[in-house]
């Protein structure tokens, strides 16, 4: 269900060494868990029950990046500070996840990697 998000899924599972220790996040990440798990109903542990699944699209309805993305501009103190990217923030955080960490987390994904 995950396969064209499946890289946000493992950035958001290991958010401690993710999303929490890059310098871009670092100080506001509590800021953006928090929006997540309020205003999409994202739980970190485990990501997996993020959205819904749209059998017409096989994939999910909501896309987790888009949430990522939309979550790190929520607060005005915020808002001239960078935003999560796909594009530069991804190659980044992958590099500095614990897969151990992931799989505890991401029983069902991992099981099908």
């Amino acid at each position: 269900m995950a396969a064209p998000e499946i890289k946000a899924w493992i950035i958001i599972a290991d958010w401690n060494n993710s999303i929490a220790k890059h310098s871009d996040f670092r100080g506001r990440h509590e800021r953006v868990r928090w929006w997540l798990s309020t205003q999409r109903k994202l739980s970190c542990d485990p990501p997996e029950s993020f959205s819904e699944y749209d059998s017409k699209k096989d994939c999910c309805r909501e896309k987790l990046s888009e949430a990522l993305i939309e979550s790190n501009v929520q607060d005005k103190v915020d808002r001239d500070k960078a935003r999560f990217s796909k594009e530069l923030h991804t190659p980044l955080l992958l590099r500095e996840i614990d897969p151990n960490e992931v799989q505890k987390k991401m029983p069902v994904i991992s099981r099908t990697l």
